[in-house]
């Protein structure tokens, strides 16, 4: 057994599960409370994926932005906009933004709820 590293998570029933390591076979193992014991991640029902993606470098956010999906009752305006206060770059490519939600919290946009845009962004014109 092979402990993973810090960060390494498992998609169960769309909540992340912390890897706590690798098995022989090089299967990711996560704690199985009722058990009381690691079991492998892929023979949990819900299993989705295996993310062992890591900090490589912090970016500021500048004046970027993440708008909220638009209002149902007037799609042109968005419920509202958290500003971005860093960019991650991960080990696997991603660049996540990280946004200010505004109860002394920061965390992760997650992109199907979220638009990026900046102020100095201009419509192309055709």
């Amino acid at each position: 057994m092979i402990p993973a590293r810090p960060g390494t998570t498992a998609v169960i029933d769309g909540d992340l599960v912390a890897v706590e390591a690798w098995d022989d076979e090089g299967r990711a193992l996560v704690v199985n409370p009722e058990q009381g014991r690691l079991v492998p991640a892929e023979d949990k029902p819900g299993f989705e994926v295996v993310y062992d993606s890591h900090l490589i470098s912090i970016i500021p956010g500048g004046k970027w932005l993440a708008l909220s999906e638009p209002d149902s009752a007037s799609p042109q305006k968005f419920r509202y906009a958290s500003p971005v206060v860093a960019f991650v770059l991960k080990t696997d490519g991603f660049i996540v933004p990280y946004i200010w939600r505004g109860d002394d919290a920061i965390a992760e946009a997650e992109e199907r709820f979220f638009t990026l845009w900046h102020p100095d962004q201009r419509p192309v014109e055709e």
